[in-house]
């Protein structure tokens, strides 16, 4: 039986893009809402990842915001992987 009630502030910009993918997906949001709660009980946690980033990550995430990382293509990042790999790096 449902019998309770939830009540949250968000952006509204937010609930909006929120309810569009909820109906891409057939969903209402009282029944993503739901299964947000179902999935949190049955997995005994969070149904989805949360990190906190590394103290590199943080510095990379911190050098973008302020444009300071070199911007690069596929074939230059496949390049890198590649030469990571020869390296033993990967």
């Amino acid at each position: 039986m449902v019998n309770a009630t939830v009540n949250i502030r968000l952006e509204a910009e937010d609930k909006k893009e929120a309810e569009k993918i909820f109906a891409t997906l057939g969903l209402t949001t009282s029944e993503a809402i739901r299964l947000f709660y179902r999935q949190t009980i049955l997995r005994r946690g969070l149904p989805f990842s949360v990190d906190i980033p590394n103290d590199v990550t943080v510095a990379a995430m911190e050098a973008a915001r302020r444009g300071e990382l070199e911007a690069g293509g596929f074939e230059e990042l496949g390049s890198r992987i590649s030469s990571n790999e020869r390296r033993g790096r990967v």
